[in-house]
């Protein structure tokens, strides 16, 4: 299967596959943007074959479109309790970048950066942030306990699809032994989750002035029930 080299860390890479999954392998002295031929089953050394002679224009154009696919931000997740970290996505919902959403979040955010490897899916990522969020203190368990997940793309469907499928994975999500807490889940435009972030309020905080923004549609996600109800902001 053919792959094309989309990032590289020491002695690992990540490589994008023609059916969109990023693997991690062995750091063979690639670069960026080199194709190689991926053998999932028996890995052996890369060998030129006719029919790469053949198609090198086409692979080339390739490699410039997956790499701007992968690293191009396209949705972007808040994960909020007493503090808040955001995820940016690329269009595979894998994880390009943690920025801290407020002061309070900067070394959560940080360490979180570290221990996600390259193009993490944001399942994963959804699943380490609440392991984080007990071990730090934020969720203990308590009937008391409550998150939201704020959701906003470039493109409306994107984000509704996103907040879908988080509205089902929430309930799924944990790390360890820790579960997650009963969640809403919000969607949002960009401008009004930046906003968001920006002012440090989350989504069921009420902002000072209406704003003229679209409706937040919200989905809350308890241990046993989905309920979507739209509302105002």
């Amino acid at each position: 299967m053919r792959a094309v080299i989309v990032e590289l860390r020491g002695a690992k890479a990540a490589v994008l596959a023609q059916d969109g999954t990023v693997y991690r392998v062995a750091n063979r002295k690639y670069v960026l943007g080199q194709q190689v031929d991926l053998n999932l089953h028996r890995p052996k050394r890369l060998r030129r074959t006719v029919a790469w002679a053949a198609c090198v224009a086409v692979l080339c154009s390739m490699a410039t479109v997956s790499v701007y696919a992968v690293y191009d931000p396209y949705s972007y997740v808040s994960v909020d309790t007493e503090t808040s970290v955001e995820y940016t996505l690329n269009r595979f919902d894998q994880v390009i970048e943690v920025r801290s959403a407020d002061d309070q979040s900067e070394a959560l955010a940080a360490e979180l950066d570290e221990e996600l490897p390259p193009f993490t899916h944001i399942d994963e990522a959804l699943d380490r942030t609440i392991g984080r969020f007990y071990e730090d203190g934020y969720l203990t368990g308590a009937d008391g306990d409550r998150m939201v997940i704020a959701v906003s793309a470039k493109r409306d469907n994107k984000a509704n699809g996103l907040k879908e499928h988080l509205g089902t994975r929430v309930g799924e999500a944990r790390d360890g032994e820790h579960k997650a807490p009963p969640t809403e889940i919000v969607r949002v435009s960009r401008e009004e989750h930046r906003k968001m972030l920006e002012d440090g309020r989350t989504p069921q905080d009420k902002p000072e002035e209406q704003s003229d923004a679209a409706p937040i549609v919200t989905q809350t996600v308890s241990k046993k029930t989905v309920e979507s109800v739209p509302r105002s902001f």
